[in-house]
């Protein structure tokens, strides 16, 4: 059994497109005017026709399959395409890119034409303040306030201290210390009142005998029992005392 897949160069599942490319090749290599050899172009013809004709090549495809079927020392073979084939296919290939490109061109196109109209949110008015002209104020004059100036502390001699000078009749003093200088007497005297007594400071003018300086007391006291109360306190906060009775003309 002929098989006009081999004479074409072409594998058994060739296509139509296929078998048309490689008869058109062989047909002009092998036309008895181009110097080919008439029983192989008659070959190349008949091959053409039955594979060309869907009807026949059914027939002839069931016919070859069960020839090879049945005839295992002919080994199928599938010849791959031929150099123009690929180049058919290609060219097949890049006319179907060529209108999918078209068409996805002709679509994107459409989405957005010139005459659409894009309408956008309108801006936040920019709110831009007046300027103020600032009122001028004169400065404020600083009242000056004259503080009354300290008087001057007189360097005299300080008078005699003599709080006693003026009593009468029998009085009760409580004596807490005596002091050769004013300084030490008063020095003391702010000691004592820190506990809460209030003593006073009496000055003795020397005697014949050079003795004087400050008396520290408290009092006076006309009853004797107030004078011993005050006592009392004093010896209770460690204080030395002795209560003296002195009669005034």
């Amino acid at each position: 059994m002929k098989n006009y897949y081999r004479i074409l160069g072409l594998g058994i599942d060739a296509e139509h497109e296929e078998i048309k490319a490689a008869y058109r090749i062989l047909a002009q290599r092998y036309h008895p005017d181009k110097g080919g050899h008439h029983r192989e172009f008659l070959l190349i013809q008949e091959a053409y026709d039955i594979l060309s004709n869907p009807h026949t090549k059914r027939n002839y495809d069931r016919d070859l399959f069960k020839h090879l079927h049945n005839d295992k020392s002919i080994p199928v073979v599938i010849k791959p395409a031929n150099n123009q084939t690929w180049w058919l296919i290609f060219a097949i290939l890049f006319t179907l890119g060529c209108i999918t490109f078209a068409y996805w061109a002709y679509i994107h196109h459409n989405k957005v034409s010139p005459t659409t109209t894009i309408i956008t949110a309108p801006s936040k008015p920019v709110l831009i303040a007046a300027s103020v002209p600032v009122k001028q104020t004169a400065p404020r004059k600083k009242k000056i306030i004259s503080k009354p100036q300290a008087k001057a502390v007189s360097s005299a001699p300080t008078p005699a201290i003599n709080p006693l000078e003026n009593l009468t009749g029998t009085n009760y003093l409580i004596n807490v210390g005596n002091y050769s200088t004013l300084a030490a007497a008063k020095a003391q005297q702010q000691i004592i009142k820190q506990q809460g007594f209030n003593p006073n400071i009496q000055h003795i003018e020397a005697n014949s005998e050079g003795l004087g300086g400050y008396n520290l007391f408290i009092g006076p006291f006309q009853n004797q029992g107030n004078a011993y109360k005050v006592l009392e306190k004093l010896e209770s906060t460690n204080i030395d005392a002795t209560i003296e009775r002195v009669d005034f003309n």
